[in-house]
């Protein structure tokens, strides 16, 4: 098997599709376009039908924000289980950081989760903007009304 060729494919796909995120085997694009993970696997360009291409750029930034998250989080656990930690003690340790440093840290932190979850936010508008169930809501609860005032206008004349 020619490894070299294999590896310059996946290489210019990666190339030509830019940023990307790992999930379940698979690296998705922020243009919509996928690949298996394993470099002999498929490689998929961004869909065509529009709504499964906003619902894979809307995958790539639900990864990015539960990413952020998580840092967030993370870091956040660390800093108040170290001093709470501490003040358990018979004899308390030093913080673990300056208070400006971990504030400004974690103040940094939360500017890329709320950076990333603006981002999911307009993905999941244009998933909804393009979704083919759009409408099916309303169609369905509209339904409901008539049915329901036709069943009680009808259940309301006896004999």
């Amino acid at each position: 098997m020619d490894y070299g060729s294999v590896n310059a494919r996946v290489a210019a796909f990666d190339a030509a599709h830019g940023a990307s995120v790992y999930k379940d085997g698979w690296l998705f694009f922020e243009d919509g376009a996928a690949r298996e993970s394993n470099p002999l696997g498929p490689l998929e360009a961004p869909p065509a039908d529009p709504y499964r291409l906003a619902k894979r750029k809307l995958l790539f930034h639900e990864v990015l924000l539960a990413r952020a998250v998580r840092a967030f989080e993370q870091r956040k656990h660390y800093i108040l289980a170290a001093c709470q930690g501490n003040l358990r003690q018979a004899r308390c340790g030093p913080v673990p950081m300056d208070a400006a440093s971990a504030e400004a840290e974690l103040k940094q932190l939360r500017h890329v989760v709320l950076t990333h979850k603006k981002a999911r936010d307009l993905a999941a508008a244009a998933v909804d903007a393009v979704d083919p169930r759009a409408g099916l809501a309303e169609m369905d609860a509209s339904c409901r009304q008539s049915n329901e005032d036709l069943l009680s206008r009808v259940d309301s004349i006896e004999v």
